[in-house]
């Protein structure tokens, strides 16, 4: 089964400023996401590691909280699979502060590559992933949005 963690540490220095700055504008205690898949290897789109990737991470409980899903993973690995490599999407993660910022076709920010992957296994059907934040996501998961 695929399982959806949610990062919600506080972490000191710049990137602790970042997660900082998201948590407050997005109303939440999240500042990014990782989907996991079955072999434990996650995927998600990064800021540290340059845009989407596969990676193994230890997932401290302190620091992560986890959901399990119930869905086939195949559809939303295989998305994965052809958008791994890509771009971080910077702007893409201000356009929260300024919703004016265009959608980028070839960048992603962690919520939004985790939510369009999601939809790609069948979740989420006219959800727009591009405005979808770590704490929606989590919304999304656990009330179905409200």
């Amino acid at each position: 089964m695929m399982k959806v963690a949610f990062y919600k540490h506080h972490r000191t220095g710049m990137a602790g400023l970042f997660d900082a700055v998201i948590r407050v504008v997005t109303g939440g205690p999240y500042s990014h996401c990782e989907l996991i898949f079955p072999s434990g290897m996650a995927y998600s789109a990064s800021i540290q590691d340059g845009g989407t990737r596969f990676k193994r991470i230890e997932f401290d409980p302190a620091r992560w909280d986890i959901i399990t899903l119930p869905l086939d993973r195949f559809a939303s690995e295989l998305f994965c699979f052809r958008e791994h490599g890509c771009g971080y999407d910077y702007p893409g993660a201000f356009r929260f502060l300024v919703p004016s910022i265009p959608q980028s076709k070839k960048r992603w920010f962690c919520s939004e590559v985790c939510c369009a992957a999601l939809q790609a296994g069948g979740l989420f059907p006219g959800v727009k992933a591009w405005q979808v934040h770590p704490t929606l996501l989590y919304q999304l998961l656990t009330r179905g949005g409200s």
